[in-house]
């Protein structure tokens, strides 16, 4: 019969515990962003959010955040699935919680710029 570990179980559940109440705290700072109510934020209110939430994991970029909104741009482009300039509640919660590989922020950017979608980017375009 296999012993239970009450310590591994207590762990995890606490574990669980902090991830609600940690996207609870991301939503709300999605909701109070969320100035006309249509459920996703453009970028002045994204840049809002993410100061409000103040997320450890961005401290470091909170005074670009704060001062530069090309910069806050490049991080909605690394999250926003449907490229619609918006980002919904769900892309919000993957931009705090996930680490978002640079890779994917690049490949993001390319398509952003690649206004025609044949995959070229021209000079004149950047």
């Amino acid at each position: 019969m296999g012993s239970l570990n009450w310590e591994a179980d207590r762990e995890t559940a606490r574990q669980h515990s902090m991830k609600e109440s940690r996207k609870e705290e991301i939503e709300k700072a999605f909701a109070k962003a969320d100035k006309d109510g249509t459920g996703t934020l453009s970028v002045k209110e994204l840049q809002s959010a993410l100061v409000e939430l103040n997320d450890e994991k961005m401290e470091e970029d909170l005074e670009q955040i704060q001062k530069n909104i090309g910069f806050v741009e490049v991080l909605m482009s690394a999250v926003d699935k449907n490229g619609d300039k918006t980002v919904t509640c769900e892309e919000f919660i993957e931009l705090i919680t996930e680490e978002l590989d640079q890779e994917k922020m690049l490949r993001n950017m390319v398509r952003d710029a690649d206004k025609d979608g044949d995959g070229l980017l021209l000079l004149v375009r950047l």
